[in-house]
């Protein structure tokens, strides 16, 4: 049994020795459009006219089923295999938080077209994890099943998307796809898109789907509801993109630290992604939230900045980063009001794998400094400094549960978050990754709890087709 545990640990070391030899021999080119984030948004007239190293990869991706190639057929997937290492997970010192996990996700999609106008894509997912846990471990479940209709109008092109889908807007702090956990977020809805010259229209209503551990029986039953209109606006010279959307959702049980009960939130929002030139890249957003708890009203908002400085024309192309935030909490627990900002669909990651709170009650300024060593190889080192917004608020977790309390102390320093990583694209299809974060407990979390500090490495393959 030991030596089972030790092997089945070693797995993403001996895949990577295996995989890197099979990349050696690939002429990697520094930017491949084929693959998506979005396995969904993959374009076919891509794979036409570029074809991937591997023959047999070209021909999954595109099989024609008429001598036109009107209609045709598309086979990918996924294979990522993780290996984590903690050191008092969640600030404890109890000996079980010292750990080494190992995960890993299987996903294969597939893909019929037939003709310009209609299309339909499937696309099936499966997590291990050493611990049963929601997002991370599940059999094997249903993660996509769509239809998409396409009718182009004279200027305008009309685009209806409905069934099982996913949904990534903007930057991902409230609506994202929760890439760093094996399952990702999938929706049951539909979407209405309009799409011309210069602006972008999306009109849609949807449910979340909650992941289960046993094999399809994942339901969006009793699950968030959402709905929403976006608004993006593309700027002359490509100088970047406007954007205003409106983003409705309710919640049944929702738990605050100071309301709880039927929440139905509406989010009012514009961001601005900006792209000066070679050199300045900027990327703005403010929300503001209404509604009601309960018997309470809801009124929140957060501010977020994220700017970037790249010496292009430098060896190494350096980028300097500086991330800015600022997320409601709530006053006063006795006012009959709720300033708690809400975050939804937020992405776990968006502090980095070591994913312990999420955009609400905070304050935070992250620097980071970035080079790219080689069109393939970027390594990163950065810093986070947390703040609570507000002392009467507590702590919040990515899962929007309230994980520790606001009341047992005045002080707001939560801590400070030391990371460096890299990325190495082996060839086209291979992805390899590590990760390593210190967090240092600050006066809040001496006060309030558990306050060691977490010590955490991750390192990870991705293999895509």
């Amino acid at each position: 049994m030991n030596r089972f545990r030790i092997t089945k640990k070693l797995l993403p070391y001996f895949a990577f020795f295996f995989l890197f030899q099979i990349a050696k021999a690939q002429e990697i080119k520094p930017v491949f459009e084929g693959y998506k984030l979005m396995r969904s948004d993959e374009n076919e007239d891509f794979w036409r006219k570029n074809k991937p190293t591997k023959p047999l990869l070209y021909q999954l991706k595109l099989i024609p089923l008429n001598p036109s190639r009107s209609i045709n057929f598309t086979i990918g997937g996924q294979i990522r295999t993780r290996y984590e290492v903690f050191q008092n997970d969640t600030w404890s010192d109890n000996p079980k938080q010292d750990k080494g996990i190992y995960g890993h996700r299987l996903a294969l999609h597939t893909g019929f077209q037939l003709g310009k106008h209609f299309r339909v894509f499937g696309e099936l997912y499966h997590g291990f994890y050493g611990q049963k846990v929601f997002s991370q471990y599940e059999k094997l479940d249903l993660h996509q099943a769509l239809a998409e209709f396409t009718l182009p109008l004279e200027t305008t092109q009309l685009k209806l998307i409905a069934g099982r889908q996913e949904f990534n807007w903007g930057t991902g702090r409230i609506v994202s796809l929760r890439e760093a956990l094996n399952m990702r977020r999938s929706f049951d809805g539909a979407r209405l898109i309009s799409k011309s010259h210069r602006l972008k229209i999306e009109g849609f209503y949807a449910l979340e789907v909650t992941p289960q551990f046993d094999p399809f029986n994942n339901s969006s039953r009793h699950a968030p509801k959402f709905w929403g209109l976006n608004f993006a606006f593309a700027l002359p010279k490509k100088l970047g993109n406007l954007e205003l959307y409106y983003y409705g959702y309710q919640r049944i049980n929702a738990k605050f630290q100071n309301a709880s009960g039927l929440e139905t939130r509406h989010s009012l929002a514009f961001r601005a992604s900006i792209e000066n030139g070679k050199h300045f890249n900027h990327n703005s957003g403010i929300i503001y939230q209404f509604g009601s708890i309960d018997k309470s009203s809801i009124s929140a908002w957060s501010f977020q900045s994220d700017m970037h400085y790249i010496w292009s024309e430098a060896r190494y192309k350096p980028n300097l980063g500086l991330k800015l935030e600022y997320v409601t909490g709530d006053k006063n627990a006795s006012d009959q009001q709720l300033n708690t900002f809400n975050p939804m669909f937020n992405n776990p990651s968006y502090f980095g794998l070591l994913n312990k709170m999420t955009s609400m009650n905070l304050k935070g300024i992250h620097p980071s400094f970035q080079l790219s060593l080689k069109p393939t190889l970027r390594v990163k080192a950065e810093a986070n400094f947390y703040w609570r917004a507000n002392k009467n608020d507590g702590l919040y977790a990515p899962s929007l549960a309230n994980i520790r309390a606001g009341k047992s102390t005045q002080d707001s320093y939560i801590g400070t978050q030391l990371g460096a990583s890299f990325e190495w694209d082996l060839s086209k299809n291979f992805t390899f990754s590590n990760e390593f974060a210190y967090y240092v407990a600050g006066k809040y979390l001496e006060d309030s709890g558990g306050s060691e500090n977490i010590t955490y490495n991750v390192t990870t393959l991705n293999f895509r087709f």
